[in-house]
């Protein structure tokens, strides 16, 4: 327990030296007669200052309305506006789902679609892909919404499963459903809680993780999975998670989902260690913690969560993407994956 410096009890004080006070001054009275207190009264002020002090009254007055009108509007505009501290009024509109053409899919090429995401700039929900406003200190950055996971016993406390290296244990995330970067238009929806990410130097190695814990008024105004169908009108369905070694094995055809982007697609190309794995996919500066998910050409609708977009060596091969696969670490938490 800190010790704390505490006053002496009044019985062992030292006793106070007896003091003298000078006597109070006694001002001359400036209109005659015996010397009056500081306090005294003016003399009534001549006439022609009267409509001086009526109109300084009025003005008071008037003053006075002025200002409680103000508080009244002020208040019945705080009970309906949306002040971008904490409020969702703004939140809610669903996107329509952006449609695929299977065929590109099916042959393997590397394709990328920004023009029918652009949505994900401007979120009305919190969506895997969508931009995220991450406040630390006093400076603000962007990144892109990973994995929806939740731990089985609290099921009512969701969390986004994001790129470590977006934000670290105490910053705030907002949302920006207008997309102007002004922070009065803010949403604030939650904050970092947890990072796995041991700097810049040991990306392509080591890990990129961390959590985003929803305020969990916000629950009605999330989403699990990626708001894609297939020109047919088949929405995906997120069937499990993939492994390091399945994508190793399998190499599917992967995807990921990020708000400068939009969506890319490509063959998987290879895993580097247990957790970074590389595939053909076009990504920027802002993609950074969004889904990455894998599938079968023969059915895109069915898909495996296999990890969040981490970095790119735009200097080297720009239109490589590297990630971290969530298995690990969904296991190591103890978390379960969200599913729409």
């Amino acid at each position: 327990m800190t010790n704390y410096p505490q006053f002496p009890p009044p019985d062992q004080q030292p006793p106070r030296p007896q003091q003298h006070y000078p006597a109070p001054h006694q001002p001359q009275n400036p209109y005659g007669g015996q010397p009056q207190n500081s306090y005294m009264q003016p003399p009534t002020p001549k006439k022609k200052y009267l409509w001086l002090k009526i109109a300084l009254a009025i003005v008071g007055v008037l003053l006075l309305v002025l200002v409680i009108a103000a508080f009244i509007l002020g208040a019945d505009s705080d009970e309906t506006e949306d002040t971008g501290t904490g409020a969702t009024p703004s939140l809610g509109a669903e996107p329509s789902q952006v449609e695929i053409d299977t065929d590109k899919v099916g042959s393997g090429e590397v394709m990328r679609d920004s023009t029918n995401f652009k949505h994900l700039s401007t979120p009305q929900r919190i969506m895997p892909g969508a931009k995220y406003v991450v406040s630390s200190g006093d400076s603000l950055s962007f990144c892109s919404f990973g994995w929806m996971v939740r731990e089985p016993t609290e099921p009512n406390q969701i969390y986004n499963l994001t790129a470590g290296h977006c934000g670290k244990p105490g910053d705030v995330v907002y949302l920006d459903p207008s997309g102007k970067e002004d922070p009065s238009g803010f949403v604030q929806i939650g904050t970092f809680i947890a990072q796995d990410y041991a700097g810049e130097e040991t990306i392509k190695t080591g890990n990129d993780y961390a959590l985003i814990a929803f305020d969990p008024a916000v629950n009605e105004y999330i989403s699990a999975t990626p708001d894609i169908s297939t020109l047919s009108g088949q929405k995906l369905q997120v069937v499990g998670v993939a492994t390091g070694a399945d994508l190793a094995k399998w190499k599917p055809y992967t995807c990921h989902l990020g708000f400068r982007s939009g969506l890319s697609c490509g063959p998987f190309q290879k895993m580097t260690t247990e957790t970074n794995l590389v595939f053909n996919g076009i990504t920027d500066h802002g993609d950074s913690g969004g889904v990455i998910w894998s599938f079968e050409a023969d059915d895109p609708t069915q898909i495996a969560a296999s990890g969040i977009v981490s970095w790119v060596e735009f200097s080297e091969d720009a239109a490589s993407t590297n990630g971290k696969t969530i298995d690990t670490v969904i296991e190591a938490l103890g978390l379960q994956l969200l599913r729409d």
